[in-house]
């Protein structure tokens, strides 16, 4: 299904138990498979980390102004720190689905070369994904993408900026650790949830 030029793959819905509910159709069975040759892995990792919607965005992404390739973002978002704790969890992952050949060939090589590893155009949207799983809770208690700081006064801008440049690095860490766990062919049955 094609909504304001979001292609909306599938759709986790965690009820009370936490067991999600899965509605995908052929025809976006078909349009994910252009993006990842394996959904129970993608369904796997999204429940293991509570994504409940993944989209895949024709059109530039933007997060406070700057360009991204994918975004992940907390339901409900958090005020503060402190009271986001004990709030329930879910994220909407968005991937940008139209990335030319050249920029993804580049991305490629600057992961390769920043991280040591061999990602390849097959496993590009993997990453993409196991980096915004980076972004959640599960993930990382402190840093995640519903924690939230004050930006108010040039202090809170600056404590803000730091913030950001940390998320970032732990969820670049934490993608290596979870696209190392698939390439080394983990038991999808072995993954939580």
């Amino acid at each position: 299904m094609v909504t304001n030029g979001i292609i909306n793959l599938f759709c986790l819905d965690f009820n009370g138990e936490g067991a999600p509910y899965i509605q995908i159709d052929d025809k976006q069975k078909n349009i994910f498979q252009k993006y990842f040759d394996n959904l129970d892995v993608v369904k796997k990792y999204a429940q293991r980390h509570k994504v409940y919607w993944l989209c895949i965005k024709k059109g530039e992404i933007k997060i406070d102004g700057v360009s991204a390739l994918g975004h992940c973002e907390a339901y409900p978002r958090s005020k503060t720190l402190n009271n986001y704790h004990n709030e329930v969890r879910q994220y909407k992952v968005t991937l940008r689905g139209d990335i030319d050949l050249h920029l993804k060939q580049k991305e490629i090589q600057k992961i390769n070369a920043g991280f040591g590893i061999d990602v390849n155009e097959k496993d590009f949207y993997y990453w993409l994904f196991f980096h915004e799983l980076g972004h959640t809770y599960e993930a990382n208690k402190d840093y995640h993408a519903g924690a939230t700081v004050p930006s108010e006064t040039e202090e809170e801008l600056k404590a803000k900026q730091k913030f950001r440049i940390k998320q970032e690095e732990l969820a670049k860490k934490y993608c290596v650790k979870l696209y190392m766990e698939w390439k080394s062919g983990l038991n999808i049955e072995s993954l939580p949830g």
